[in-house]
């Protein structure tokens, strides 16, 4: 079981250099069997059931443990690159271009 761990986690290295992150979907034909693995992470974590090396080990390599932080943090850059281009963080929901990112902020406000 050690050794699957070994594996797996050397898989979710390789997935994050080439990707940037760790959320791999079990949706992905060709990573399906790891985004089951990562997917059981989080929910041994949630349980308290993931020992404190497995944590450590995930976390060394940037393990978003729930996936709504992933998500937040993707919108929190864009929001970011948004200033950085415009000098204020005023996403509208009526400019097309960035209607997703003005819900989010908006959403961030309530």
């Amino acid at each position: 079981m050690y050794m699957h761990g070994v594996k797996k986690i050397d898989q979710l290295r390789a997935f994050k250099e080439q990707n940037g992150h760790c959320n791999v979907s079990t949706l992905d034909a060709r990573n399906k069997t790891l985004g089951g693995w990562v997917s059981r992470q989080r929910e041994s974590y949630k349980k308290n059931s993931l020992s404190s090396n497995r944590i450590e080990q995930l976390s060394s390599i940037g393990f978003t443990w729930k996936e709504r932080d992933h998500a937040w943090e993707d919108k929190f850059d864009e929001l970011c690159l948004f200033e950085a281009q415009n000098g204020h963080c005023i996403a509208s929901t009526s400019d097309m271009q960035n209607k997703s990112l003005g819900q989010w902020v908006s959403n961030q406000r309530t």
